[in-house]
């Protein structure tokens, strides 16, 4: 295996840095109301730092990445979460974890911790088994991504790894399991030793930390299946029939199975399933690649169970249940859902912050959206013509012509 993104251990200077220019190009976009960070950066050169733009429920033009990324000096950052002023404070629906926000950014009102609502004990659990399920799926890609491709990116591994210890710890909260996985141990040590180790040592290291990190993340979504087996009710599924040829072609391949198509990620969850699987596909339109013509795809096909908490969109009647409702596809006359008020709760949230941020260019959830859209933005003619080019190159790989042109689809079962 390659190691690709190798990081470098940083001054918290470059993270002075980074705060400084997200602060200086927020404070220039009208309808920012405020910037903060969440999160702390125990590993310079490893953590990223990590913002939330809270912003006005209107049309806001954000800073791109590019922008806020301009020098290889600064900090690992990508593009800050979004909320509307409204769903700020219910933060901790999407992140139930949450333990520091710092102020960078105040217009006219300073958003704080004290400004976030806390939880009820029902409303953390399933908040809680929502987050574990997002870094089982968040992990699952990047094992899926490395076993395709034979590159390991470390920096993003190793900032990773470290949630399995957060997932069990409120597993253990939660009573699904007793003990942590006997993995952490190898976690920390290796994140609190990187910048130590001679270039070989790394590779020996997280090559064997990606096996490792295989087994946790296999145990993991197999204890939230049994959990959810146990929890979750069988209720009669809506009518929702396959519309494209790809959610068609997938029932015939999974049959006994929901299916939610949504941008580059792709979701099938097949009754008595008892592995996990996964595609990967990748394909370069001939031109077209220069342009946007660039498609990278992944196919998670899971056990049924773990649908429960995404099935709630089924029922919903928001921006986001809407959507979800338009993307899938089932053969299956009954779906596991979730009836609890917690878990109803964090379809509503988000429901509500897709439709207070649908004005908001180059916008980043902490949630899955399933490749829902902003609606209500300005969409420069560049980027117009790249999203042309990337609809033909998702029509030629759907084609038989995306197999001459080069498409390639690896397998990986875990």
């Amino acid at each position: 295996m390659k190691l690709v993104d190798i990081p470098y251990l940083l001054p918290m200077s470059a993270y002075d840095k980074s705060r400084d220019l997200a602060r200086k190009k927020f404070s220039k976009t009208d309808g920012v109301s405020g910037l903060v960070e969440f999160g702390t950066v125990p590993y310079p050169g490893i953590s990223d730092v990590d913002f939330i733009a809270i912003v006005e429920p209107k049309r806001v033009q954000m800073p791109g990445f590019g922008e806020l990324h301009k020098e290889k000096t600064y900090a690992p950052m990508h593009r800050p979460f979004v909320y509307s002023e409204n769903t700020f404070p219910m933060l901790r629906c999407i992140d139930p974890w949450l333990l520091h926000i710092t102020p960078i950014l105040t217009k006219e009102k300073e958003f704080t911790f004290d400004d976030v609502q806390t939880l009820t004990e029902d409303e953390h659990m399933w908040m809680s088994l929502r987050l574990i399920l997002h870094w089982g799926t968040t992990i699952l890609r990047l094992i899926t991504t490395v076993k395709a491709t034979g590159n390991i990116p470390c920096r993003t591994f190793l900032d990773n790894c470290i949630n399995v210890k957060w997932c069990y710890r409120e597993l253990k909260r939660i009573g699904v399991v007793e003990e942590d996985d006997p993995n952490i141990p190898f976690y920390e040590t290796m994140r609190k030793g990187w910048f130590d180790l001679s270039p070989e040592d790394q590779k020996k290291l997280i090559e064997t930390a990606f096996s490792k990190i295989c087994e946790s993340d296999i145990a993991m979504l197999s204890l939230l299946t049994n959990h959810f087996s146990n929890v979750a009710e069988m209720q009669s599924a809506p009518v929702f029939k396959a519309k494209t040829s790809n959610q068609k072609k997938l029932l015939k391949k999974y049959p006994n199975s929901l299916v939610i198509e949504g941008g580059d990620r792709i979701y099938v969850f097949q009754k008595d399933r008892t592995e996990t699987e996964m595609e990967f596909e990748t394909f370069k339109a001939p031109i077209l690649s220069t342009y946007g013509g660039t498609l990278k795809r992944y196919v998670f096909v899971l056990p049924l169970p773990l649908s429960a908490i995404y099935n709630n969109y089924l029922q919903g009647s928001g921006r986001l249940s809407k959507h979800v409702q338009s993307i899938a596809a089932t053969d299956l006359t009954e779906l596991p859902f979730t009836p609890a008020k917690g878990s109803q709760k964090f379809r509503d949230v988000t429901d509500q912050i897709a439709e207070e941020t649908k004005g908001i260019s180059a916008i980043k959830y902490f949630f899955e959206t399933f490749g829902l859209e902003p609606s209500d933005v300005k969409i420069p003619l560049k980027l117009q013509f790249g999203r042309a080019c990337f609809a033909i190159t998702k029509m030629l790989a759907s084609s038989p012509l995306g197999t001459i042109f080069g498409k390639k689809t690896s397998h990986v079962t875990l």
